[in-house]
């Protein structure tokens, strides 16, 4: 939950950057930057529009992920174990060929 929120955060920062971009560049003239300026503004606002409705269902999701996770490994801790030790395996062998390969 904690990486969800922290992309949104990211993403919120984004967009007030890009808003504040937009406001340094109103004193430039000329069509390409009227132009620029019209696009960006139509493009803030959707992303705006868009991260509103995204964020509460991505972070329904992030809890039900975590939360039937808790839930698989209460129930099966030795194959979650299993689980974890054959993906830190592939992950090491992953690394290692990707190290011998350079």
């Amino acid at each position: 939950m904690k990486r969800t929120h922290s992309l949104a955060a990211e993403l919120h920062d984004l967009i007030d950057s890009t808003g504040e971009l937009l406001e340094s560049l109103k004193e430039e003239q000329g069509p390409a930057f009227d132009e620029l300026r019209s696009r960006t503004k139509g493009r803030l606002k959707q992303a705006r529009r868009a991260l509103a409705e995204v964020e509460p269902s991505a972070r329904k999701v992030a809890v039900d992920t975590l939360a039937g996770a808790a839930s698989f490994i209460g129930r099966n801790p030795w194959r979650a174990v299993a689980i974890g030790a054959v993906l830190f395996a592939g992950l090491g062998m992953m690394r290692h060929l990707a190290s011998s390969d350079s």
